[in-house]
């Protein structure tokens, strides 16, 4: 191996690091813009989305006694399964609550 060779070697091999470096930055930054620019866009249809429907038409996950669902809303299917799934998870994890 002559100097030259491996000089052009290590011309050749920072080249290609410094490529791979702006590639993968340039990638990542159009990630973050692409990523701003969908929040946006969701943001903007769920704004969009809650105007048009009222709370009455849905169901939601954390109700309380002033989100205007009741406990006759829930299908009692449903209660049940909820209720055996959290009977489970106590006892699985030694939960003494609902034992």
């Amino acid at each position: 191996m002559t100097p030259d060779n491996v000089m052009s070697q290590l011309t050749d091999a920072i080249m290609i690091m410094i490529i791979g470096m702006a590639v993968v930055f340039i990638f990542l930054s159009l990630l973050i813009v692409a990523t701003k620019l969908l929040s946006k866009f969701c943001r903007y249809f769920e704004r969009q989305d809650s105007n048009n429907h009222s709370i009455s038409n849905h169901t939601s996950v954390n109700a309380s006694p002033n989100d205007g669902i009741s406990l006759e809303q829930v299908p009692p299917v449903h209660v049940a399964a909820i209720s055996a799934a959290l009977r489970e998870h106590c006892k699985r994890h030694n939960l003494k609550r609902y034992h």
